[in-house]
Order: C-alpha cells, then structure tokens, then sequence
C-alpha cells in the first residue's frame, strides 16, 4: 500500500481530496472561472427548465389522459383505470400492428433502405 502511494502519489481509492474526503469540482479553480460557470449555469437554466416543462406536461397529461374515457363529443370524462389497456390488448388493430412491427423490426442491409 505505501509504495503504490510513493509511486502515484495519491491514496489508492482514486477519490479527490485528502484523506478520502470528497471535494468541490470548483474547489481549486480561480473566481474567475467560477464566475464564468455560475454565468453559464444561470443562462442555460431557464431555458432547460422550459424545455423540460414542455415536455413533461404532455408526457404527464397524456398519462393521466389514458386512464379516463374521454370523449368530447358525447362529453364523458370519468375514471376507468386500466379498461382501456385491457381493451387495447383485445383489439385486432393493435395486434395486427404490434405483430407487423415486431416482424419488421429485424435489421436490413442498407441496400435494401428507401429513401424518399
């Protein structure tokens, strides 16, 4: 154990810091780099977290969405749990293109691809 920390000069657990203690990633950088960072990270959050909400409120309303049985022309909107997954297990459309989508699937040499 000594004479691997002679040779490599660190403690053999590889973690940053003395004595296994783990350290800031911007522990040893200039203010100046760090001001740089916070500039980035204060620029680049608002539009990640816009992003993020616009893809999560669908993802999120279309989930919620499949366990009711709306319908806005008859304007029905009640809880149904899983009938319409059982119901979909059921229907030949969706069997019919699960089977066609898993035979499909299979991978094809590029020169049989089209393009167009």
């Amino acid at each position: 154990m000594k004479r691997f920390r002679d040779a490599v000069g660190k403690s053999p657990d590889c973690r940053p810091g003395r004595g296994g203690q783990a350290q800031s990633f911007l522990a040893n950088t200039s203010p100046a780099t760090r001001r740089r960072y916070l500039l980035f990270v204060l620029l680049i959050a608002p539009a990640f977290l816009l992003r993020l909400a616009t893809a999560a409120y669908p993802i999120m309303q279309t989930i919620l969405l499949s366990f009711t049985n709306l319908d806005l022309i008859k304007g029905t909107n009640s809880y149904v749990g899983l009938q319409n997954y059982t119901a979909m297990t059921k229907d030949y459309g969706v069997q019919g293109a699960l089977y066609s989508r898993s035979c499909s699937s299979s991978p094809r040499p590029s020169s049989t691809w089209s393009w167009g």
